[in-house]
């Protein structure tokens, strides 16, 4: 299917030459794209890292939405797919890493070996990480594009799957204040929420907030409390709200601004959404 609305760069295993590093790619959505289906990878595990936005995926364990400064994990030969959702307005990175290969990213042994099999034995979908690893994430880009030298792009590697594998974030990569504004966000989503007053109720400028968050998250302010109402919306929607009823309780200015705002986000307007969604429950 065409992405009118996708930029995607794709790097295999000959491009990368490195040892158990068999795929790395950069996806970049401004509009909402169409459902991932079921698949799986023998011997690979995949690693997604949001920068902007978020990206939610359905294994057998449940479903597991990833937001910048978390890496969301499918294990080897793991099926998964999108859960019927179309893809949210978002960048990220993701990379495949074959876990039978010998010499693990060019290291040797024993420090292959230890970082293949915390590879191997991951167990957690979704895991916090730092901003070294989204740095990282994003140099191995700029170096696959401009032709590096295949050492540094081995170190680069090595920093952004040990970073996530080896070194365990006890929380997000969020910083305190970032975390709290979220926190008040998604309690207080039927609000209006002026970002005037959502900055003076953390005492910062309005500009210097929306800074903040976005140097945070890479995502806009309003971007992010727009997916988060969206999210809830459905929620509403499939208990059985109507269109109307949902826009007013997450304080949509009318139904027709509500329908705007959902139809940027899943690509299809509240209505055709419900009807999907119950026709799939009949399945």
């Amino acid at each position: 299917m065409k992405h009118p609305k996708r930029r995607r760069q794709e790097f295999a295993e000959a491009d990368i030459r490195l040892p158990g590093a068999v795929f790395f790619g950069h996806d970049l959505f401004s509009r909402a794209g169409a459902p991932l289906q079921t698949h799986s990878h023998p011997h690979r595990a995949e690693v997604v890292l949001v920068v902007r936005g978020e990206q939610t995926y359905s294994t057998a364990e449940g479903s597991f939405t990833a937001v910048p400064g978390e890496a969301f994990v499918t294990f080897p030969g793991e099926p998964h797919q999108s859960g019927g959702r179309y893809s949210a307005v978002s960048e990220f990175y993701w990379f495949q890493l074959d876990i039978r290969a010998e010499n693990f990213l060019g290291l040797a042994a024993p420090y292959g070996e230890l970082l293949r099999q915390a590879v191997a034995g991951c167990r957690e979908h979704l895991i916090p990480v730092g901003a070294e690893v989204l740095t990282a994430a994003k140099q191995c880009h700029a170096a696959l594009t401009d032709g590096a030298d295949p050492v540094r792009l081995a170190g680069l590697f090595c920093c952004m799957t040990a970073g996530i594998f080896l070194e365990r974030k006890p929380g997000s990569g969020d910083d305190s204040l970032i975390r709290r504004v979220r926190e008040y966000i998604e309690e207080n989503l039927g609000d209006e929420m002026p970002l005037s007053e959502l900055a003076a109720r953390f005492s910062m400028s309005e500009s210097g907030l929306q800074h903040r968050f976005r140097q945070e998250t890479g995502d806009s302010l309003r971007s992010y409390i727009n997916q988060r109402r969206v999210e809830r919306a459905k929620k509403l929607l499939e208990s059985g709200k109507s269109v109307t009823e949902t826009a007013m309780t997450l304080g949509f200015s009318s139904s027709d601004y509500f329908s705007t705002v959902f139809r940027r986000y899943t690509s299809i307007p509240p209505i055709r959404w419900v009807s999907q969604r119950r026709s799939e429950k009949q399945e």
